[in-house]
């Protein structure tokens, strides 16, 4: 087979090339070009490619697959060609079954249907990375029966695929999802509510011997050091009431006013959670760092194992904090609360290039014995407060435009005194821009207002000389200016992890109302970040560094279905089996451990009783 360019012509009279999949054949004495497949006249394929794209087909076509790696976009183009010569009638040969003779039967194609289709492909991948961490052995070990623990296991990969409550999750597993089927939890006894609810129960009570078994587990797979610990909080909010132990009213991190609870999670330098915790919703984040602390003591033990360094945002670094960590003997390393200073004069000490291809300066400044400070400034983080001034900027000046144009119109403010205030909680609302602007309210003879007034100010135009910088504080003197602005990036982890959390994983809203589901209910979430970001770090090793969003939705084409068949003597054919995943899913599924050409197919043959055979 080989790929050819031909002439044609469009519509509108103009010639252009068409791409088609040829071969060529032997009728009599003579060589013919056989057309398999017209690709368009937009075929995305690189000729350089097409040699190495037919090859890979003619092997999938035969029934193997290449012995060396193949590069993805090269297998996409493969398999893509496969699929659509298939439907042509040219697809590979069904593969040899071993150890019994070939299932061969006249059927009546008419009788062809399919039925019953159920995702599999993210449940089969999830599955192997709960696996790969040991989850149901672990729970056998704390006493968790078989069925018990299989159920468990679904609760956490209905919560890692289909983020919801227990209810939703119940509906999702019994309809729509091949889980309690590829947990052998679709016979007997059918799932309830109650279980899922009282398995959630289980979990939370047995929350700290999983945290501990799995992040033992994730340092033995991965080889995790032992030498940092991330702590940050985060809050989820409830639409029920308040209550006075756990749901307390505050401001969400959206600025939403409802009852939340929060969610304390310790991490290590690979973004693995070490430890959760849930408390209540008002909790000062600076006055939970001692018990955490003391909670990882009582978890790894003391005595004298190297105590990790600490690695905390400015929310929580107070002095009081750092100095218990310093008695303590913890390493650290913060962002200072304090106002940052002028920029260093001279050039950096060091230039720094980060993921995104962008450039931080660091200057170590003057420290003494128990401290070192560095001044930071990225180009980033300064365009991001730029352009933040440039839309605080917008919504002032658009707030005074509508405060000056409702004096003429009619039920708007107008009253001098009233609109006096108004400008003063517009200065406070839009503080970091507002000193850069002189507001003058002009009042007529009568008590009402005739024009609200701004100018911008020379400082509106100056470029603010401290954006994009902060000033790091670490314990560690011995360490050099680049080892400690990058072990402060690694907090980014904690960021992102936070927000697969409440993005991906459903940690918010809260459905619940009794205290052990709400905390069961973040638990969960936590279980299954634990498989997740596994999977995740499976993948970014073999260069598919994908979101767990985009990794859910190019599964999402991998169902199992169920097909049934009436052979001509009147006997009927189930047929239970994945379908044939494209080579995209398929690079997920290898990287992951999982072959998606195995286990795909479950037979069985049954006598149609309203049939006479």
């Amino acid at each position: 087979m080989y790929i050819r360019a031909t002439k044609t012509h469009t519509r509108d009279g103009k010639t252009a090339k068409s791409y088609r999949l040829s071969r060529s054949v032997r009728i009599g004495d003579k060589v013919r070009q056989e057309t398999l497949l017209n690709l368009g006249v937009d075929y995305p394929v690189p000729k350089a490619q097409w040699r190495d794209v037919v090859l890979v087909t003619e092997l999938l076509l035969a029934g193997r697959r290449p012995m060396l790696p193949v590069p993805p976009d090269i297998e996409a183009a493969a398999e893509d060609l496969v699929r659509r010569l298939r439907t042509v009638g040219l697809g590979p040969p069904e593969p040899e079954r071993r150890g019994r003779e070939r299932a061969v039967a006249t059927v009546d194609l008419d009788t062809l249907e399919h039925d019953d289709s159920r995702s599999a492909g993210g449940e089969r991948v999830c599955l192997v990375g709960l696996a790969e961490l040991g989850f149901q052995d672990l729970l056998h070990e704390l006493g968790v029966r078989g069925r018990d623990a299989r159920i468990a296991t679904a609760l956490v990969v209905a919560k890692m695929l289909h983020p919801s409550s227990e209810r939703e999750a119940l509906r999702w597993l019994r309809e729509d999802s091949a889980a309690l089927e590829l947990l052998d939890l679709d016979r007997g006894k059918a799932l309830s509510l109650q279980k899922l609810y009282r398995t959630g129960d289980v979990l939370w009570r047995l929350r700290r011997e999983l945290q501990a078994g799995l992040f033992r587990r994730e340092r033995e797979l991965l080889e995790l050091p032992d030498t940092i610990v991330f702590y940050d909080l985060t809050n989820t909010w409830y639409t029920g009431r308040s209550d006075k132990e756990l749901l307390r009213f505050g401001r969400s991190k959206e600025g939403r006013k409802h009852p939340l609870v929060t969610l304390a999670l310790s991490l290590d330098s690979a973004g693995f959670p070490r430890g959760c915790e849930v408390l209540a919703g008002d909790v000062s984040e600076p006055a939970t760092l001692r018990a955490a602390m003391e909670r990882f003591e009582a978890e790894v033990g003391g005595g004298d194992r190297a105590k990790p360094t600490v690695i905390l945002d400015a929310g929580i670094a107070t002095q009081e904090n750092i100095d218990w960590l310093r008695e303590r003997g913890y390493g650290w390393t913060c962002v200072s609360r304090e106002v940052r200073p002028a920029p260093p004069a001279g050039e950096a000490d060091i230039t720094l290039t980060t993921s995104a291809k962008q450039e931080v300066m660091a200057w170590r400044l003057t420290g003494d014995e128990e401290e070192v400070r560095l001044y930071a400034v990225s180009e980033g983080k300064r365009a991001t407060e730029e352009a933040m001034l440039g839309r605080f900027r917008e919504r002032y000046e658009t707030a005074l435009r509508h405060l000056h144009e409702g004096l003429t119109i009619p039920h708007r403010r107008k009253r001098y005194e009233k609109v006096l205030d108004t400008v003063g909680r517009l200065r406070e609302r839009y503080r970091q821009v507002s000193a850069q602007y002189e507001v003058d309210v002009k009042q007529g003879a009568g008590p009402n207002a005739t024009a609200v007034v701004w100018r911008r100010t020379k400082r509106y135009g100056a470029r603010d000389a401290g954006a994009g910088s902060y000033l790091l504080r670490s314990s560690h003197t011995g360490w050099g200016t680049e080892q400690i602005v990058r072990t402060y990036w690694r907090l980014t982890e904690i960021e992102a992890t936070f927000r697969s959390l409440k993005t991906e994983l459903g940690l918010r809203p809260i459905w619940h109302v009794k205290h052990s589901r709400i905390a069961a209910h973040l638990f969960l979430a936590v279980l299954a970040y634990h498989g997740v970001h596994l999977i995740r770090t499976r993948l970014k090793a073999r260069d598919i560094p994908l979101s767990w969003d985009g990794i859910r939705t190019r599964l999402r084409p991998w169902v199992r279905m169920t097909t049934t068949v009436r052979e001509t003597n009147g006997r009927l054919i189930v047929n239970r089996q994945d379908v044939r995943p494209p080579a995209q899913v398929a690079r997920i599924a290898r990287a992951v451990g999982v072959e998606p050409h195995h286990h795909r197919r479950r037979t069985r043959r049954k006598s149609d009783p309203n049939t006479q055979t």
